[in-house]
């Protein structure tokens, strides 16, 4: 926990946990680089996504057993 935290400064509890803030421009930002794109992009995009939360599921299945 964050010195700032501890102190009620702040309710971060990890210097590495994100604001809210963070969260909301950082899918402000995804939504305008899908709105740009052709669909030939956005489905390898989607593709690649499919992948990425495939792997994730493997990783977190191989790490509880």
């Amino acid at each position: 926990m964050s010195v700032d935290y501890l102190l009620g400064r702040n309710n971060q509890k990890r210097y590495y946990d994100l604001k809210v803030n963070t969260e909301s421009d950082a899918d402000k930002k995804l939504q305008g680089l899908i709105y740009k794109l052709d669909e030939e992009d956005k489905g390898l995009l989607i593709a690649s996504l499919e992948n990425s939360l495939l792997l994730a599921k493997r990783l977190a299945k191989k790490k509880l057993n």
